[in-house]
């Protein structure tokens, strides 16, 4: 699916899976993959609300694991046909108005920015938060500029380090240093003014780069035997 997490604090934070849990808005087609992905975001607590496709299939996912490489093979079908009028009907609304948090994928700039910047602009009127991931290198290169018309919302961006370095080419920013590039992107224009914007970078087993209130910060990754990751 393709799909909008509103975020609840409690949840998020690691505290009582009794508090409200994250709900997802999404779009999912009426064969038995739409059932199955229900049945899972049922078991897990997650609430949804579907839009159901009466044409389009449930997207699927191929993955081809070999040893430590992975490749992907997506079919989207439903995915790519989520509407804002699902986004903005009363009870699909009622959940993005009660999240406190909210953390859109960058593949939705593929199918639906203007349902991105609706809740956008909700999380500024509101004093929300509102994240994003930039998700893939090609997302900066042939969707720049609905990119472009989320970015001012985003209070938090998250990216590793080699979707940094393409958006920092295709954004003209002029460096390949991951460090200068979170500052860059920290710096850019931002809706909501009560808070700065932070920008997060992952590094594979390299440090985590941090760059908030204008102070870049490194995390030291904790190794992790290659026998003991679990891949997906």
């Amino acid at each position: 699916s393709s799909g909008i997490n509103a975020e609840y604090g409690g949840w998020h934070s690691g505290a009582s899976r009794n508090l409200s849990p994250p709900r997802l808005s999404a779009a999912s087609g009426k064969i038995r993959f739409g059932k199955k992905l229900q049945e899972c975001m049922s078991k897990e607590g997650i609430k949804t609300n579907y839009l159901i496709d009466p044409v389009q299939p449930t997207g699927v996912c191929a993955v081809l694991i070999t040893g430590g490489n992975r490749s992907l093979v997506t079919r989207l079908d439903a995915a790519n046909h989520y509407k804002q009028d699902h986004l903005v009907s009363t009870p699909v609304w009622s959940m993005v108005s009660a999240a406190s948090f909210y953390y859109i994928a960058g593949y939705f700039l593929t199918v639906s920015p203007d349902s991105m910047v609706k809740i956008g602009e909700h999380a500024v009127q509101e004093d929300k938060c509102f994240a994003m991931n930039l998700s893939a290198p090609f997302l900066s290169q042939f969707f720049k500029d609905p990119m472009s018309q989320v970015l001012p919302y985003c209070d938090y961006v998250f990216s590793n380090d080699d979707e940094a370095r393409a958006f920092s080419k295709d954004f003209n920013l002029g460096t390949e240093d991951v460090k200068v590039i979170a500052q860059k992107i920290a710096s850019m224009p931002k809706k909501n003014s009560k808070r700065s914007r932070t920008v997060i970078f992952t590094q594979g087993a390299g440090n985590v780069i941090v760059f908030k209130d204008g102070n870049i910060k490194e995390y030291h990754v904790i190794p992790i035997a290659s026998e003991d990751i679990v891949d997906t």
